[in-house]
């Protein structure tokens, strides 16, 4: 797994997992997609501003309390925990 499309399509297919309520496997998914991440593309690289990203277009679009705005957020939330950066991770929780 060293591409970044690779990566990508892992954490489309976690969420879709997760949203099928395959929790199990898409926490596996996952995993491997922030590991693979870290050591690719550098830990602070992609995954924190991406999901910054889609969290503010689901706002945008979907709406606050749209449940894919909130599996959003706590994609967001675990990203941010992952690196370090628990109070901006709670405040999500929150």
């Amino acid at each position: 797994m060293e591409y970044p499309h690779t990566i990508l399509a892992m954490a489309n297919l976690a969420s879709t997992y997760r949203n099928l309520g395959k929790c199990t496997e898409a926490e596996k998914l996952e995993i491997q997609v922030l590991d693979a991440s870290n050591s690719i593309l550098g830990v602070e690289h992609l995954p924190e501003k991406l999901g910054i990203q889609v969290l503010d277009a689901r706002n945008r679009i979907l709406g606050v309390e749209h449940p894919h705005t909130i599996l959003a957020m706590e994609n967001l939330a675990a990203t941010l925990r992952s690196l370090g950066k628990y109070t901006e991770a709670e405040e999500l929780v929150i």
